[in-house]
């Protein structure tokens, strides 16, 4: 009794329920094209539009740029000739115009704040001083960073 009702749900789970029987028939074919056991790997892949050798197939899509051929010219140009076809043409564009970067506003919370305010006013412009002291900068900031943050303080507040 059991094994009838394994059966019938291995059974159930294959079967398609559509009352459309060409949509019926259209998956089913769809189904069966997929994956062919009795054609190659190959062929199989080529009609699932698969690739087996992705470098390969990357390198036939972007393939190199073809040397330039020698053109053959009838008529030989003198030295000076070249020199004034040369002139005639404009040089290409060397430099890339350089694009103005806009400066992101500084960001210093409120505790931030306090604590560059602090050590500013303790150890003015000195980093490494400020550096040590371990009591006024809890946040154990190195000179850089403490550098920085009595910049972005200045920026946004103003000296202290």
């Amino acid at each position: 009794m059991r094994r009838k009702a394994i059966r019938k749900l291995k059974n159930s789970s294959r079967r398609l329920k559509t009352r459309n029987k060409s949509f019926r028939k259209t998956i089913t074919k769809g189904k069966d094209s997929a994956w062919n056991n009795s054609m190659s790997l190959r062929e199989n892949f080529e009609n699932n539009l698969l690739v087996q050798d992705a470098d390969a197939f990357m390198k036939k899509i972007l393939k190199a740029p073809e040397k330039p051929k020698q053109i053959e010219v009838e008529e030989e140009i003198d030295l000076e000739q070249l020199a004034i076809l040369r002139e005639e043409v404009p040089p290409p564009l060397l430099e890339i115009p350089k694009v103005e970067t806009v400066k992101k506003p500084s960001k210093l919370t409120s505790d931030e704040a306090g604590v560059a305010k602090r050590l500013m006013l303790k150890y003015g412009e000195d980093y490494e001083k400020m550096q040590r002291d371990i009591k006024t900068n809890m946040f154990q900031w190195n000179a850089n960073q403490c550098r920085r943050k009595c910049e972005a303080y200045i920026e946004i507040h103003g000296n202290p």
